[in-house]
C-alpha cells in the first residue's frame, strides 16, 4: 500500500506567513547541500507521497546533460523534469527501490543538492451552495465588518490593456459556464499529469467555483459577481482521485511563468491545496519554494489556502502555504460574524491574513437546486412564521392540527416525538450567504445514547405537478457540551418526505409506502456540529409510478439517531420546494477564501499595473481590518480589506527581494 501525503487540496488560497514589514532583502532557501555532517532524510509513513519517487535538485554546477547520465548509473528512471537556467530538478523513479532507498542513494552524491519525496496534496473543501445578493463576503448588509469592502466600480475602472490573468491551478474549470465563459484566458485547459492541453472542464466543482470567485463576469445580469476584472487560465493539477502532488504543482507553477515569460499578464497562482510534510529532516519542499520564488521575481504572487485542520500550523505546518516565500500569501478562513472559522488553520508566523471561507457563494460545474432562488411550490424562510405551541408526545398527529396553509410564512404547527425535543423560532441566527435577517427553526433536542427524534414539517402541493420537482433546505447542528472541541457528531441526520394526510408517531417504522424520497442515509456516519456554516441537503421528488407529484398534504420529516448524550441545537432554512436547477453553489473552507485573495490581488494589480510582486503583496497584507479575533492567528492580525489596500495607509513595503 502507497505511503501517501495526505495534503488537502482545499481550495484555499495558502499565501506567505511573512508580514509585510520593510526589509532590504529576504532570501529563500531553496534547500541545504548535502555534506558529511548531513542526516539522510527518511520520510515517515505518517505522511503521503508517492512510493518510489523522488524529487531531486541537482547542484548548479551540474549540467543538464548529466543528469540523465547520473539517473541511469543509479538505475533510475527520469519520470518528469524541470531544466532551464534557473533550475535543475528531476522527479527519479524505480519500479524496484522504496522512496527512502532512491533518498538515500541520491543524497549520497556529490551532484545533488538535496532530495525531498513526490508529496501528494488533496482537496480540502467542505460544504455546498448559492447568487449575487446572497455573496455576503463582497458586501453585508447586516454584519458590515464581515466582508472585504467590494463595490463593482473598483474593477470597472481596470483598462481592458491592464487586464490580470490569474492561473487556477485546481480540477479544472467550466469554460462553458455563463458566468465564466467570458473571462476565460483560453478554452484550453493544460493538465499537469499527461502534459497535455485540452478544452478546459471540471468533473468535480472545484475549480469552477474557485474561479467564479476571482473573476465570474460583473454586472451581466446573471449569477454571482467575481472580485476582479480578470482573465482566468485554468491548469488541471488534481487527479481523478482527488490528490495532486508536489510536480503536480511544480509543473502548474512552471507553466505560469512561461505564460508570464512570454507576455501573458499573469499576475496570480491560486492553489486551494493543503497538507503536511514528514518533519523529521531540514530541506521542507525546496524545489517547490525555488519555483515560486521564480514566479514571484516574474511578477507572479502565489496564493494558498492555510488549510481546514483546526491546528496551529506554527508547531504544525502545513503546505504550500507554509514555506517560508515573500511570494507567497497564505489565507485562514473567517465567518460573518468576522472571527476566524472554526476549522480554519492559523499560526502567527504561517498564516498571513483571514478571508471569508464559510457560505461563499459562486459558479458550479453541475446544476444544483438551491430552495431560496426556486420554490414555486412551497417555501419558509421562517422570518414572518407565528410559533404555536409544541406538539405532544403523541407528535404527528392529523393534519387537521395543521395550519390550513402550510406552504408559506403563517401559522403552521410543526410535530415532535417526544417530550425530550422541541421547536421554536430563533431570531437572533446568523444565516449564512441568506439576503434575510436572522430568524430560523430551532429543533432543541435532549438526546440520550441511540435513541431516535423526529420533527416533521407539513407543506401543501395545490394541484397535479406534471415535472421534475426538488426538495432541500439549510441546516446546521450544534452539540453545545461539546462546542469547543471536536466537529464531528458520531449520529446520523436524514430528511424524508412522506405524503399521507395521518404520520404516526415513529414516522418511517411503518409508513415506507408513502415515502416519497430521503437524503442523509448514504452519507458517512456523522453529522457535523458548529457555529460557523450552514448545510444543505437537496433531493428530487418523484410519486412511483405517477411521474411527478399529486395535489395533497406532504411532510418533511427530519430524524436524529444514534446521537451521543448531550443537548442539541439543530437550525432549519429555507425549506423549499420548486423546479429549477441552477449552475451555482456555495461551499466552505480556505480553499474558498484564498481566491477572495487571489482575487484582491487581480484587483489591485488591474489597478496598478507597474506594480511588483512584492508591493502588491504588501498592500494586501497591510491593508487589513485590524480586528482582535484575529490577533495570535496571523501576522497581520486581520482580514483582508479592498479598500484598505487601495489606500496609502498600507504599511511599509518590501524594498527588494534576493534570491
Amino acid at each position: 500500500m502507497k505511503n501517501m501525503l495526505k495534503v488537502f487540496i482545499s481550495y484555499i488560497l495558502i499565501l506567505s506567513f511573512i508580514s509585510a514589514l520593510m526589509v532590504d532583502a529576504i532570501a529563500v532557501d531553496r534547500g541545504m547541500d548535502m555534506s558529511e555532517d548531513y542526516e539522510i532524510p527518511y520520510v515517515s509513513d505518517e505522511v503521503e507521497y508517492e512510493e518510489g519517487q523522488v524529487i531531486v535538485t541537482f547542484k548548479d554546477s551540474v549540467k543538464k546533460s548529466k543528469v540523465r547520465d547520473i539517473a541511469d548509473d543509479a538505475n533510475l528512471d527520469i519520470a518528469d523534469s524541470f531544466v532551464n537556467d534557473d533550475m535543475n530538478i528531476a522527479l527519479v523513479s524505480s519500479d524496484a527501490l522504496s522512496t527512502n532507498d532512491i533518498m538515500e542513494e541520491m543524497a549520497s552524491l556529490k551532484e545533488v543538492a538535496y532530495v525531498e519525496p513526490n508529496y501528494r496534496f488533496k482537496k480540502a473543501s467542505i460544504t455546498n451552495d448559492t447568487l449575487s445578493g446572497y455573496q455576503w463576503h463582497l458586501k453585508d448588509e447586516i454584519s458590515a465588518d464581515a466582508d472585504i469592502d467590494y463595490s463593482a466600480s473598483i474593477p470597472a475602472s481596470v483598462r481592458d490593456k491592464n487586464v490580470p490573468v490569474v492561473v487556477v491551478a485546481d480540477t479544472g474549470v467550466d469554460c462553458t459556464h455563463e458566468d465564466l465563459k467570458d473571462v476565460m484566458y483560453t478554452k484550453d485547459q493544460y493538465n499537469t499529469t499527461s502534459k497535455t492541453i485540452k478544452t478546459a472542464s471540471d468533473s468535480d466543482g472545484h475549480g469552477t467555483m474557485i474561479a467564479g470567485i476571482i473573476a465570474a463576469t460583473i454586472n451581466n445580469n446573471k449569477g454571482v459577481s467575481g472580485i476582479a476584472k480578470a482573465k482566468i487560465l485554468p491548469v488541471s493539477c488534481v487527479g481523478s482521485d482527488g490528490y495532486s502532488t508536489t510536480t503536480d504543482i511544480i509543473s502548474a507553477i512552471q507553466y505560469a511563468l512561461d505564460k508570464r515569460n512570454n507576455g501573458v499578464n499573469v499576475c496570480a497562482i491560486n492553489l486551494s491545496l493543503t497538507g503536511d510534510v514528514d518533519s523529521s529532516y531540514d530541506v521542507q519542499m525546496g524545489s517547490l519554494n525555488s519555483i515560486i520564488a521564480l514566479a514571484g521575481e516574474a511578477g507572479i504572487i502565489t496564493v494558498c489556502a492555510a488549510g481546514n485542520e483546526k491546528v496551529d500550523t506554527d508547531k504544525t505546518r502545513y503546505f504550500p502555504g507554509g514555506l517560508d516565500n515573500p511570494y507567497i500569501i497564505n489565507v485562514g478562513a473567517s465567518t460573518r460574524d468576522n472571527k476566524p472559522a472554526s476549522f480554519s488553520n492559523y499560526g502567527m508566523e504561517s498564516v498571513d491574513v483571514f478571508a471569508p471561507g464559510t457560505d461563499i457563494m459562486s459558479t458550479f460545474s453541475e446544476e444544483d437546486y438551491l430552495p431560496e432562488v426556486s420554490h414555486e411550490v412551497s417555501y419558509y424562510s421562517f422570518e414572518d412564521l407565528v410559533e404555536k405551541p409544541a406538539a405532544s408526545s403523541d407528535a404527528h398527529t392529523s393534519s387537521s392540527d395543521a395550519s390550513s396553509d402550510a406552504s408559506s410564512d403563517s401559522s403552521i404547527r410543526i410535530y415532535t416525538n417526544s417530550t425530550d425535543s422541541s421547536v421554536s423560532i430563533d431570531r437572533n441566527v446568523s444565516y449564512g450567504n441568506s439576503k434575510q435577517l436572522n430568524s430560523s427553526l430551532r429543533w432543541d433536542v435532549k438526546a440520550d445514547d441511540g435513541k431516535n427524534y423526529y420533527i416533521s414539517i407539513p407543506f401543501d402541493v395545490k394541484e397535479d405537478i406534471n415535472k421534475d420537482l426538488y426538495t432541500g433546505f439549510r441546516f446546521k447542528i450544534i452539540d453545545h457540551n461539546n462546542e469547543a472541541g471536536t466537529p464531528y457528531v458520531r449520529s446520523k441526520f436524514v430528511a424524508y418526505i412522506y405524503k399521507r394526510e395521518t404520520l404516526s408517531r415513529n414516522a418511517g417504522d411503518d409508513t415506507d409506502k408513502y415515502l416519497i424520497n430521503s437524503v442523509g442515509d448514504s452519507r458517512d456516519n456523522y453529522m457535523i456540529s458548529n457555529n460557523d456554516y450552514w448545510d444543505r441537503y437537496a433531493m428530487e421528488l418523484n410519486e412511483e409510478g405517477k411521474g411527478t407529484l399529486t395535489a395533497g398534504r406532504y411532510y418533511l420529516v427530519l430524524r436524529m439517531y444514534n446521537a451521543p448524550k448531550s443537548d442539541y441545537s439543530v437550525y432549519i432554512d429555507d425549506f423549499g420546494v420548486g423546479s429549477n436547477l441552477i449552475k451555482y453553489t456555495d461551499s466552505m473552507g480556505t480553499s474558498f477564501s484564498s481566491p477572495v485573495v487571489a482575487g484582491e490581488v487581480a484587483l489591485l494589480r488591474g489597478l496598478m499595473p507597474s506594480a511588483s510582486a512584492a508591493e502588491i503583496r504588501a498592500r494586501v497584507i497591510g491593508g487589513v481590518d485590524v480586528n482582535p479575533s484575529y490577533f495570535g492567528k496571523c501576522s497581520s492580525g486581520g482580514k483582508v480589506n479592498i479598500l484598505k489596500a487601495l489606500g496609502s495607509n498600507i504599511g511599509p513595503s518590501i524594498s527588494s527581494v534576493t534570491i
